[in-house]
């Protein structure tokens, strides 16, 4: 009974820091869903990204970027998104492509 107890509280506790975190989330974080479907810039990027997953990355960022300006988008992605960022920018709304590596702490010594 007092393990049941205990895990019961713990599992309180845990169910309330996930609701304040996701409320704290909410007030900093503004989601977006897209509504459009930019056929002809999707059909532009299956020519050079084989990825699905990335060309959706790439077109929700085109979408936010034409609702807010110089909108950057930042990525892990070396493979398809960072070697094609001139392409990517050329037909998208995004100013720029970076790799999360351009964001490394620089070495002192």
């Amino acid at each position: 009974m007092i393990l049941i107890k205990l895990l019961r509280d713990v599992q309180r506790r845990y169910d309330k820091e996930y609701i304040d975190r996701f409320n704290k989330l909410k007030e900093i974080v503004t989601i977006h869903n897209r509504e459009k479907p930019y056929l002809e810039i999707r059909k532009l990027l299956e020519e050079f990204i084989e990825d699905w997953d990335d060309i959706q990355i790439i077109l929700d960022a085109h979408y936010v970027g034409n609702l807010s300006k110089n909108i950057i988008l930042i990525t892990g992605d070396y493979n398809h998104i960072v070697p094609n960022k001139k392409l990517i920018c050329t037909h998208t709304s995004l100013v720029d492509v970076k790799g999360l590596g351009d964001y490394r702490a620089k070495s002192i010594i």
